[in-house]
């Protein structure tokens, strides 16, 4: 038998299922335990799953913010390179360590929640572009130019420049060219219909939720009078598939955090529970959002 959170079976790395065929997909890789539904997660008929390991912020004291910012006359330790056996909250990835961020430093912690791979699973891609006109745009050259290109502006722009134009059949051309300005941070949304079948899966899903708003959640900072709070953790989440491990066949994705939690407990519009109050159908939607940029050298690694 696994530790009993409630009445909700979690497995450790000695006990359960881990020890059967079904071992590495229920192996918490990070240590602790394992959340699941629905307790049947892994058959061969829900061999694939979708895996969250929270990770944890780790806050800096008020005096090591200040000698964070105080110049050293130590100089700094050589670079050693990031080492694949640990997390430091930077970024999940090692090759991104040299990147500028100002993401607090979050650990893999205990909690892990595997779910079955819901019905619909949708990734936004967004590249952003800002269209300039080039008359415009010569205005803020330096010098000469640019005060010959705003002599020029005021001519085209001018009411009688428009009028005269237009009497003769024509229109200025603005000469409007669409710049790339930069790619936004990928979203991603989650859907799950929770229909528990057992007190067992009933606080599954309990837990599950509880977990999954706790996580998202920021904490207010009590040594700064509550005026300061603590950054929600964040999310690693892999696509897992029975006996193959990881599933590569979909999109990778970076450690994330969760922007939007959205619970339902009577998605069917009327009110129906189990005898103890338990609802016997929760609709549960997490909407996600990755904390470091898609280039195409992620997305040439399978992100």
């Amino acid at each position: 038998m696994g530790i009993s959170a409630g009445d909700t079976q979690i497995y450790t790395s000695s006990e359960g299922p881990v020890n059967g065929p079904l071992g590495a997909l229920y192996t918490n890789p990070f240590g602790g335990s394992i959340l699941q539904y629905p307790d049947d997660l892994g058959s061969a008929q829900k061999g694939h799953v979708v895996t969250f390991t929270a990770c944890e912020t780790q806050p800096l004291t008020f005096s090591d913010v200040a000698s964070a910012f105080t110049p050293s006359d130590t100089p700094p330790a050589e670079e050693t390179g990031p080492s694949d056996s640990s997390f430091t909250g930077v970024t999940q990835n090692t090759d991104e360590q040299t990147n500028l961020t100002f993401q607090p430093k979050r650990l893999k912690s205990s909690d892990v929640i595997q779910l079955y791979m819901p019905d619909t699973i949708n990734f936004q891609y967004n590249a952003d572009y800002s269209d300039t006109s080039l008359l415009q745009a010569a205005e803020s050259l330096p010098g000469v130019l640019g005060r010959k290109a705003k002599a020029v502006t005021s001519v085209v722009d001018s009411d009688a420049t428009k009028f005269a134009g237009s009497a003769a059949g024509y229109a200025i051309n603005p000469q409007q060219q669409l710049l790339f300005t930069g790619i936004g941070f990928r979203t991603f949304q989650f859907a799950f219909t929770f229909t528990p079948s057992s007190v067992n899966e009933s606080a599954a899903v309990q837990n599950i939720i509880y977990k999954f708003r706790y996580h998202a959640a920021p904490k207010m900072q009590t040594g700064a009078a509550g005026m300061a709070f603590i950054v929600p953790d964040s999310f690693i989440i892999q696509f897992q598939q029975l006996g193959k491990g990881e599933n590569t066949n979909i999109t990778k994705l970076k450690e994330s955090v969760l922007k939007s939690v959205d619970v339902n407990y009577s998605p069917n519009g009327i009110w129906s529970a189990h005898p103890d109050g338990s609802p016997t159908q929760v609709n549960l939607t997490l909407q996600f959002q990755e904390i470091a940029l898609v280039d195409k050298t992620a997305i040439y690694n399978g992100y």
